[in-house]
């Protein structure tokens, strides 16, 4: 494996790839990615659909080793893959590591853009997504390579295509060993749930292929109720994002949030009035 530097010093940081046995194509293409960004990486072997590890069945199946999970074969494949890394992480013993799915596109300059990261980034942190960019508004918190920006999310974006997540971090996603309701890039964007302290950074450093990952999920929305309705979600995620972002980035976040809510809100109304003038328009024009 490879060190990165931090402020700190060198850091032992392994990087794992998950990857489908039947899927060699697309370890070519990401063996080509970490040859390019001069990174080493450990392919781990990605959960196909129900062939669960009994290590992984806790979290997906009832006492008697029956199904009790409501997800989809293809999200319990993936989140148990992803649990199969955390457990990793935890045996290793070591205090970080960066996980990424085969449908990433990684930059040259990764390993400094993580090096960079880990020396900004305040102790006690458990995740930092890599992958996707804010669907709302967020805090901003520290530059850094490239003209990103450390942030803190008012609403994590889905998607675990590439993470970095501590050893902390892990083991809170790994509690309570009880069967999962979510898919895994669902239960990522509920970080009141576990007890995670998550960043991100705008604009991603890391960038999906448009042919999603096989292991992924299968898109199929899973949103609790009153999610859409509220603006606050959950009072649990309400003061949860009050203490993570203080008053004033909350009260600026919800404002921020509550107009593009609006905006979605509107936009089905905006095109059937659009809809309902284009045919006068153009029976005028006769």
């Amino acid at each position: 494996m490879r060190d990165v530097v931090s402020g700190s010093g060198a850091l032992f940081l392994p990087t794992f790839l998950i990857n489908l046995d039947r899927s060699a194509d697309r370890l070519t293409r990401m063996q080509a990615e970490f040859a390019r960004a001069g990174m080493d990486f450990e392919r781990f072997a990605a959960v196909d659909g129900l062939n669960l590890p009994e290590d992984r069945k806790p979290y997906f199946c009832d006492a008697s080793g029956m199904l009790a999970s409501r997800l989809t074969p293809g999200e319990i494949g993936c989140y148990a893959s992803h649990i199969g890394v955390w457990k990793r992480i935890i045996a290793m013993g070591v205090p970080a590591a960066l996980v990424c799915e085969d449908d990433a596109m990684l930059p040259d300059d990764l390993v400094n853009v993580i090096g960079e990261l880990l020396a900004v980034l305040p102790s006690g942190w458990d995740m930092v997504h890599l992958s996707r960019p804010p669907d709302r508004a967020f805090k901003p918190l520290m530059p850094v390579m490239n003209g990103s920006m450390l942030i803190r999310h008012s609403r994590v974006p889905s998607g675990t295509a590439a993470y970095l997540i501590s050893r902390d971090g892990a083991a809170k996603m790994l509690a309570p060993v009880t069967p999962r309701r979510w898919a895994v890039d669902h239960d990522t964007r509920w970080p009141w749930l576990f007890g995670m302290d998550v960043y991100g950074v705008n604009p991603p450093p890391v960038r999906l292929r448009n042919d999603q990952s096989v292991i992924r999920a299968s898109g199929r929305a899973r949103l609790r109720a009153g999610l859409r309705r509220s603006p606050f979600r959950t009072p649990a995620s309400f003061l949860f994002n009050l203490r993570q972002l203080g008053p004033y980035w909350w009260m600026r976040c919800f404002v921020a949030n509550c107009g593009v809510k609006l905006r979605n809100l509107l936009r089905p109304v905006s095109r059937r009035m659009a809809r309902s003038v284009s045919p006068s328009l153009h029976q005028g024009a006769r």
